[in-house]
């Protein structure tokens, strides 16, 4: 039945998504033949036209690829929106939840959806970032760290690409989990209204917190109040990453950067099963539509 859900979720707005990593692919090529062809030319320039071409060049790369990276996000994050909230706040929620699926199946197919769609998406961008990146700057001495210390660390690859799947989906979890909410334990009359007051309020509130506990702790590094057994303990939860730089003089420096990798990943999990399982209970004790 998990396969029925999941081919009916992920047919939703199918053409508009492959119109957009069509757009995508033409697009990322456009900017790859570009970027080389104001590298190969960079040397018929005179000297101070050929550094503004290459830096034009370079933040009009940069723009347009960070606009397509925004709109293509964007779109799928309300995509996955609003088909929830259709079928959570309108009569066609009747055909969904009436069903004898469970929650988990119901909300683990739209999840699921969403997962596929931003996997495709960002492995697009990844994969053509780096390729760009390649091509464009491939010689030149600071940027060429900066691609050596990308291909030469897919520890630090993998935890960025993570990072990037894992934080929209705990985004789009948090507002199931407030959708299902309120029409579940509370009974609001305007349920998309207080969705979304809800939606804002806590988010407002978490940030304030998290702001004013990086004030804390900026306080306690400045004023040396981090004890070295913080830092210890730090140290020894982290993953060294090494990075590759150039010091003052311009020579190469390699240090190891520690990142605690394997915490942020148990938090930003636990944060999502945790939503998760929540939600599958709410929806499965029955939804007031």
């Amino acid at each position: 039945m998990f396969n029925k859900l999941f081919k009916y979720e992920f047919r939703k707005g199918i053409v508009p998504y492959i119109i957009i990593l069509i757009t995508m692919l033409v697009a990322f090529s456009i900017l790859s033949l570009q970027g080389v062809y104001i590298k190969n030319n960079f040397d018929n320039i005179s000297s101070n036209d050929g550094n503004m071409v290459m830096i034009m060049g370079t933040f009009m790369l940069a723009g347009m690829t960070y606009l397509l990276v925004i709109l293509g996000g964007v779109f799928n994050f309300i995509q996955g929106i609003m088909y929830m909230a259709d079928e959570i706040f309108r009569s066609k929620g009747y055909l969904t939840f009436s069903t004898p699926n469970s929650g988990r199946k119901i909300l683990s197919s739209k999840l699921f959806t969403y997962f596929i769609r931003i996997f495709i998406y960002d492995s697009i961008i990844l994969i053509f970032g780096l390729i760009i990146g390649f091509l464009i700057f491939n010689g030149n001495n600071e940027m060429g760290f900066l691609m050596e210390n990308i291909f030469g660390n897919p520890i630090l690859v993998f935890f960025i690409f993570i990072m990037v799947l894992i934080s929209p989906m705990i985004h789009m979890i948090f507002i199931y989990f407030i959708m299902i909410l309120n029409v579940t334990v509370f009974d609001f009359k305007h349920k998309i209204l207080a969705s979304f007051l809800m939606y804002f309020i806590i988010t407002i509130i978490l940030r304030i917190v998290s702001f004013i506990c990086q004030i804390i702790f900026q306080i306690s590094v400045e004023n040396y109040a981090v004890s070295d057994s913080f830092v210890a303990f730090y140290k020894f939860i982290s993953i060294k990453i090494p990075i590759n730089s150039i010091d003052y003089y311009g020579n190469a420096v390699t240090e190891s950067v520690p990142l605690p990798i394997i915490p942020i990943f148990i938090i930003l999990f636990g944060v999502f099963f945790l939503l998760y399982f929540i939600t599958c209970k709410l929806i499965n004790k029955g939804i007031n539509i």
